[in-house]
């Protein structure tokens, strides 16, 4: 496990940040590309594996903190995004992949060349003491 190894490294009164980071579901265009996403793949379940990462703690007296940020994106930058989640390259077979990527293709050719995803950026920090 990589946790010992993190604090065999850290100083006396050292500082281990851990970041997470994610689209809003609000946010209209991320909400499109996700329900695709689950339309095409049902057995995609979002982000419960980083939920369950952001809430288990391997160090004593996290302290957290979190803040809203738009990340600016191109149709191909965001693309490739989500392209690279869990819920499509990683678990859809050939032919759903062209699907998706039909879809999603005709989706972005709407949107404008630039634009932002709302994010919620998750800080996690823990002191060695």
């Amino acid at each position: 496990m990589i946790v010992p190894k993190i604090k065999s490294m850290l100083k006396t009164n050292g500082i281990f940040l851990k970041i997470y980071m994610s689209h809003l579901k609000d946010d209209p265009i991320a909400s499109f590309s996700y329900s695709l996403v689950k339309k095409l793949n049902s057995n995609y379940n979002g982000a419960s594996a980083s939920i369950k990462d952001l809430t288990t703690h391997y160090f004593d007296n996290p302290h957290m903190d979190s803040f809203i940020v738009d990340i600016p994106f191109t149709k191909e930058k965001w693309h490739g995004r989500i392209m690279a989640s869990r819920g499509v390259m990683a678990s859809m077979n050939s032919e759903l992949l062209v699907e998706f990527e039909n879809e999603h293709f005709n989706y972005l050719s709407t949107l404008p060349d630039e634009f932002t995803i709302k994010h919620k950026v998750f800080l996690t920090y823990y002191y060695m003491n």
